[in-house]
């Protein structure tokens, strides 16, 4: 089966077509996660005569393995390299704009993903789906730092994952159930797999915040107790049978402390440690898999692993392994077609 590609490289269109025109593509590396500094392209053309892309031109890949045309980046060029037979473009996507833009502000009673968004737009991408989360009274975005770290941060807070979709655009996501999007098969659709199960070695989270907020209302910002108890939350997860359960208001044995003055309610402090142990509970496994083209393949959904041989079976003989896709990387050559690596 052919693969179809259309890349947009600023002005220069490439397709699998012939008769399109523009210069051969010899090579594609294509990939997104959650974390880290956004999505990444290598793109390896033939000869592309006197029409050379330019940084900051804009840049769109789609893909297409039989079941339709999929975007699976947008970006633009951060990088050409020009030899004698071959041009090298490296491209990279929004979230790396937050890299390199310093912020400095204040606000007053914002979710935390106002502050994200806000964050975002200050870098001049554009955000996508952003979680709301608890309202901080004050929060302070200190100059020094990139906008990223203080994304990232409260993504942490957020029990949330910072990437960047396809279309470009920033999001900031708590991971839920749900049903898998894609069902692949041992032998038919995976080349490899190398999957471990992730023990649990944090089970809790005991959140604290700071002031008065739990006696005197979150306003007693002046006011600082030694009495922390009325500004503070926790939640354990637990593991039985192979199956993960969030408790809220519990503490397990092997429990972190996250201390923050910027959670003043103990409404805030719950949420918060509800969401990181969730986190803790929907990835039960970790790993990657090698499988034949995927284009439809995001981040965010579910995949169903079924036939897997034992000796790389996570969960047990014969049961099939249920997982959300942290990571995508799509590689184009002549010589090995399309593959897709999904991670978790």
């Amino acid at each position: 089966m052919r693969i179809g590609y259309t890349i947009e490289l600023g002005s220069i269109t490439l397709s699998e077509q012939p008769d399109e025109g523009g210069p051969p593509l010899l090579a594609l590396d294509v990939g997104r996660s959650m974390g880290g500094t956004g999505g990444r392209a290598r793109i390896e053309l033939g000869n592309v005569g006197t029409e050379v892309p330019a940084v900051g031109d804009n840049v769109r890949i789609e893909l297409d393995a039989g079941e339709g045309s999929s975007v699976v980046f947008t970006g633009e060029v951060e990088e050409v390299a020009r030899g004698t037979r071959t041009t090298v473009v490296q491209a990279r996507d929004a979230l790396a704009w937050l890299a390199e833009h310093e912020v400095e502000r204040g606000y007053e009673e914002v979710s935390a993903g106002f502050i994200v968004k806000d964050l975002v737009e200050a870098a001049g991408a554009e955000a996508g789906t952003i979680e709301e989360g608890p309202t901080f009274p004050r929060y302070a975005v200190h100059g020094g730092g990139r906008a990223l770290q203080h994304a990232q941060r409260l993504a942490a807070l957020l029990g949330a994952d910072l990437y960047s979709d396809a279309e470009g655009k920033v999001c900031c996501e708590r991971p839920t159930e749900g049903s898998p999007a894609h069902h692949l098969r041992w032998g038919e659709h995976l080349l490899q797999v190398l999957l471990e199960r992730e023990p649990l070695r944090t089970d809790s989270l005991a959140v604290w915040g700071e002031g008065a907020a739990g006696t005197d209302g979150s306003d007693k910002e002046h006011w600082l107790t030694t009495d922390l108890s009325g500004v503070a939350g926790k939640a354990e997860v637990s593991e039985s049978n192979g199956r993960r359960t969030v408790t809220p208001k519990q503490l397990g044995k092997r429990s972190r402390t996250l201390i923050d003055g910027a959670i003043r309610s103990v409404d805030a402090a719950d949420e918060i440690a509800e969401a990181y142990v969730k986190r803790l509970a929907l990835r039960p496994v970790r790993g990657s898999v090698l499988a034949l083209g995927l284009p439809k393949a995001a981040l965010g959904q579910w995949v169903e692993l079924a036939e897997l041989p034992d000796s790389s079976n996570p969960v047990g003989r014969g049961a099939a392994v249920q997982l959300r896709i942290r990571g995508v990387r799509h590689r184009l050559s002549p010589s090995t077609g399309l593959v897709t690596e999904l991670r978790f």
